[in-house]
């Protein structure tokens, strides 16, 4: 096929051709162009005798979205070819408007197979540790979710979202209804979005260190110089959020250290901010300011505990002030129905006010309670102090609490 003049522009080369392994793509800008190659590869097969699997062997029309589909009829020798929306080649799905949505919800429903698998084999594992839970979501879920995602990772995708978001539910022993910014906040692990903005500046020191004569670096120069509705744009922006445009000006490799930094950064304001425009965050926020990986998640703390104080945390465990607003209830009308305070059953109250507990409280703190560097301090600074000093402490009365609690509702 060296005489066919036909394929796409490459700076005065044509790229007509892509071939991997036993793969092979045909790329033209016209149905009669696509046709004369098609009967060019006929004609090489018929004579090398190479069979084609006409079966899997698809036609795209890739255009804007509302764009007419051709009409054109394609075939191989004898054999008519199918006209398809989208189709797989090397593991990505590609969409004929651009659009990578399938593709990213094919990859979601892989990893989240993936993650059912390894709960199921590490359900029953007593104390399974989170260093070691993390290894096994880097190591075995991120490669799916975030396969070629150099290439389609720029937007948020809430299908990959909501893999991660249930792989933290899972270890924290939460329900789906748990505040995200809080269960990010206690795990530490940013949204997958910046995880990709990585791999794309990644793909982007490796484009830049490519030979100027491969053909990759010449489509690359081409989308660099267009820079705009496409991947170098893309990647401007990403730069430009993370304080790093200069890079891109420069066309020059950019250290993933830094971007690693920058994207932290970035994203801790953004949460630092939003957990102060959320209600049931009400207690949260008062003794979590930093968003990092909480001791508590390190610790080997039984399911039960871990999971009580994770409640407990993000503003979940089961007291009046969290249930009463199913049944809209006012803040004032959610009060506590195992003492006479008549105040609002919040997580303060269950801490540290309601009579119930005292015996509990006693066990567990012991002379914590009549200290006076302890007992001078409000509400929310001992409840930071526990959070900081006590936390095995902590997360044994929440549970031991509860318990107590559930038994006098249910009269068990």
């Amino acid at each position: 096929m060296n005489d066919l003049n036909v394929g796409i522009d490459l700076d005065n080369r044509k790229l007509s051709v892509l071939l991997y392994a036993d793969d092979i793509a045909i790329l033209a800008k016209s149905e009669l162009d696509l046709q004369c190659m098609l009967d060019k590869l006929h004609q090489w097969c018929k004579r090398w005798r190479v069979l084609i699997n006409t079966e899997k062997s698809k036609c795209i029309h890739f255009r804007k979205g509302k764009s007419k589909q051709t009409e054109f009829n394609f075939t191989v020798g004898r054999n008519q070819l199918e006209l398809v929306s989208e189709y797989k080649y090397l593991g990505i799905t590609f969409s004929y408007n651009g659009s990578f949505l399938s593709n990213v919800d094919l990859l979601a429903k892989s990893g989240g197979r993936a993650l059912g698998n390894i709960i199921a084999k590490i359900h029953n594992i007593k104390d399974f540790g989170y260093k070691s839970y993390e290894k096994l979501f880097n190591s075995c879920i991120v490669p799916i979710l975030d396969y070629s995602s150099g290439v389609w990772g720029y937007r948020k995708y809430q299908s990959i979202d909501n893999i991660q978001n249930r792989a933290i539910r899972y270890y924290l022993g939460v329900h789906r209804f748990a505040p995200i910014l809080a269960i990010h906040g206690d795990i530490g692990w940013i949204p997958s979005q910046y995880r990709r903005w990585i791999n794309m500046v990644r793909y982007w020191n490796r484009l830049i260190r490519f030979d100027n004569n491969r053909i990759t670096k010449l489509a690359f120069n081409i989308d660099y110089d267009r820079c705009k509705s496409n991947w170098c744009s893309e990647v401007k922006d990403i730069l430009d959020q993370l304080e790093l445009g200069h890079f891109y000006e420069l066309k020059s490799e950019v250290y993933l250290s830094l971007v690693e930094t920058n994207i932290f950064r970035l994203y801790s304001d953004i949460w630092r901010n939003s957990v102060q425009e959320v209600s049931k965050l009400r207690t949260y926020r008062n003794f979590k300011t930093v968003f990092e990986t909480e001791n508590y998640v390190n610790l080997n703390l039984s399911k039960i505990e871990r999971s009580h104080l994770a409640q407990f945390r993000s503003g979940i465990l089961p007291l009046r002030v969290e249930t009463g607003r199913y049944s809209n209830e006012s803040v004032e009308e959610r009060l506590c129905i195992f003492c006479k305070n008549q105040e609002t059953e919040t997580e303060f109250h269950f801490m540290f006010d309601c009579p119930l507990y005292i015996e509990c409280r006693v066990n567990f703190f012991g002379k914590l309670l009549i200290e006076k560097n302890f007992t001078d301090l409000n509400h929310a600074d001992k409840l930071n102090f526990l959070m900081s000093f006590h936390i095995r402490k902590l997360a044994k009365y929440i549970v031991r609490a509860f318990h107590i609690r559930r038994q006098l509702l249910y009269n068990t």
